[in-house]
């Protein structure tokens, strides 16, 4: 069995560090665990691609891919792409077949995930309705009940108490109110608004609502429906995805070698 301590990695300065002594820096900066669970992800997506022979590319699609790539990075010019390879110790060969196997993982991405995506929005549209939202935030319950009774009654409306609220918190420093603007789904809202948020209109107003030791006043200005298309598409797949790699990692047995 191999000595990690007799494996030199890298040398910094005139000093030789071992493969030992790397792995005990990653563990003691807390990192070992994510370096691990990198090399073991790209082991199974490794073993996955080169096990499954539906994912070929065409040299058409390598070649689009490379022009791409290169306009994307600024690296049409021959010179300065070829300057691009030396410096990351690539030759065209290895970097043609890095552009293949990132085209493999697209497929592969779009096959397991593109059913369990499209069933997953299907389950879960409504959590997926995008939400935007006002909040004024309280310190005072008083001050937040006032702040209802003037809207309720015609005194005044939502922005102008947040205009308000904005002035007073730049012009005298208070910490006691604030406004906050969020775009959340429905499934990421707090739990004190979800069921509010869920049974009421745009252009309502609710509250006011406790959370945490604030209390908040909020208005709705706008739900926009989800749709399986474009960035939530590709969002949804990508978790997916992720989470079929995750349990791809967990079923196999890990285990770190120790040196004698």
């Amino acid at each position: 069995m191999t000595d990690f301590d007799s494996v030199a990695l890298l040398n910094v300065g005139n000093q030789s560090i071992s493969l030992a002594q790397a792995l005990h820096y990653l563990q003691r900066s807390g990192k070992l665990m994510t370096f691990i669970n990198e090399i073991v992800g790209q082991h199974v997506l490794t073993q996955e691609l080169q096990s499954r022979a539906d994912l070929n590319v065409s040299i058409s699609e390598l070649e689009a891919q490379v022009q791409s790539f290169r306009e994307k990075q600024e690296l049409t010019d021959a010179q300065v792409f070829e300057q691009w390879l030396a410096s990351r110790g690539l030759t065209y060969g290895a970097f043609h077949t890095l552009m293949s196997d990132d085209l493999k993982v697209e497929k592969l991405k779009s096959q397991v995930s593109e059913e369990s995506a499209s069933n997953y929005f299907s389950e879960n549209r409504e959590s997926l309705d995008e939400v935007k939202l006002t909040y004024i935030v309280l310190v005072d319950q008083a001050k937040a009940e006032e702040f209802r009774q003037d809207i309720d009654s015609g005194k005044k409306s939502f922005d102008d108490i947040a205009t308000e609220c904005i002035n007073a918190a730049f012009l005298n420093q208070s910490t006691d109110v604030s406004l906050k603007k969020e775009t959340l789904r429905r499934g990421q809202l707090r739990e004190e608004l979800k069921e509010l948020v869920a049974g009421s209109d745009p252009g309502t107003v609710l509250g006011p609502i406790k959370v945490g030791d604030r209390w908040w006043l909020v208005t709705i200005e706008s739900v926009e429906s989800a749709e399986f298309e474009g960035a939530l598409k590709q969002k949804l797949e990508i978790e997916l995805f992720r989470q079929w790699l995750t349990q791809r990692m967990q079923s196999q047995p890990i285990q770190l070698i120790q040196a004698p």
